[in-house]
């Protein structure tokens, strides 16, 4: 028996079976969740302030006012051993870029690639009457900069896992 109610039209769209994915700090893996206590040090320590805690008291990120510049603060503070080795990749992402994006309106912005450092987000000019974004997810670091920097809150950054429902 679900938790919640569902509206009929949510379980028409398939929202029921599809729960909504969640991004993780970086360098975690979902194996590694079980031993989070839900202290939230590494909410704490996290200088960008992308960090807070979900339903279920896990640590989530939350990319909509800025992005994670990977200083690793939330992983020195934590004492459970939730987050991995920090040297290597932050995470498995993928980078979503909605029809809502202005570029489909025929509006001219790039606002989401001037926050792009790592160059994932560039403009097809050829492309009319504005031009087209175009995305190179094996160059996003899936740092999320874009996400809050998009006036109309079309990109999203999304676990490449997204089979996860914890």
């Amino acid at each position: 028996m679900p938790t919640s109610a569902i509206s009929r039209r949510d379980l028409f769209r398939g929202a029921a079976s599809k729960p909504k994915p969640v991004n993780r700090p970086p360098w975690v893996e979902q194996e590694a969740l079980s031993r989070c206590t839900s202290c939230s040090d590494c909410v704490s320590a996290c200088p960008e302030g992308i960090l807070s805690l979900d339903d279920k008291h896990l640590p989530k990120v939350d990319f909509s006012s800025t992005g994670c510049t990977f200083c690793g603060d939330c992983a020195a503070a934590c004492s459970e051993g939730v987050f991995g080795e920090t040297e290597g990749p932050p995470w498995k992402v993928r980078l979503n870029v909605t029809n809502k994006c202005l570029l489909q309106s025929g509006i001219t912005c790039q606002v989401c690639t001037d926050y792009c450092d790592a160059n994932a987000l560039r403009f097809d000019l050829s492309q009319r009457p504005v031009g087209a974004l175009v995305i190179d997810n094996d160059n996003c670091t899936g740092c999320g900069m874009c996400v809050g920097a998009c006036p109309v809150s079309a990109i999203s950054v999304t676990p490449i896992a997204s089979e996860e429902t914890v």
